[in-house]
């Protein structure tokens, strides 16, 4: 309970901030990474990695906060969730000179076989996560001229060879150190 107290308190912290350090951004992660592994009873393999291109210096960079936690919260919900056992994710940071990239892989179900195993539930729409960090990617990038096209959210269904869903693929590129707090 302490620990999903201090995630709650942690997502009303980064909801008031316009930037947050990448630090801060990887404790909240592994905190909530935390939490999902217990309520999935470690029933999903979790790779948490942090590129060579990420020095400790790089610690500091400032980032949007809120922007990557809900695509991992949509793997577990929509692709993991759904697995019987087996489940992987993997998140993956590299960076470069301009933009930190985040790559979150998982072995679910898949988008397809996810919509139609929601169609049946009687919920009523709400934004998802991943509507919310597409809406956040779009504002930040229409305060630079150079960014206003740029696609930094790019979702792919991974198959097999026989075209059999095997999972997804979310990579998002943040333009770093570019925010005034």
């Amino acid at each position: 309970m302490a620990r999903f107290a201090q995630l709650i308190r942690s997502i009303f912290e980064q909801s008031k901030e316009k930037i947050v350090t990448l630090d801060e951004e990887f404790e909240f992660l592994k905190l909530y990474l935390d939490l999902e592994k217990l309520r999935f009873k470690d029933k999903e393999k979790i790779n948490f990695e942090v590129d060579k291109t990420i020095s400790e210096a790089d610690y500091d960079l400032q980032i949007p906060p809120l922007l990557i936690q809900p695509i991992v919260e949509n793997a577990f919900k929509h692709g993991l969730m759904h697995k019987e056992e087996g489940g992987e994710l993997k998140i993956e940071f590299s960076k470069n000179d301009e933009f930190l990239f985040c790559k979150i892989e998982d072995n679910g179900v898949g988008r397809e076989l996810a919509r139609e195993m929601g169609e049946g539930k009687l919920r009523r729409e709400r934004p998802s996560g991943l509507k919310t960090a597409k809406e956040r990617l779009a504002i930040l990038n229409q305060s630079s001229l150079k960014l206003k096209d740029f696609n930094n959210l790019v979702i792919q269904d991974l198959v097999d060879k026989r075209g059999k869903s095997i999972g997804t693929s979310v990579e998002v590129k943040i333009k770093y150190n570019n925010y005034n707090k």
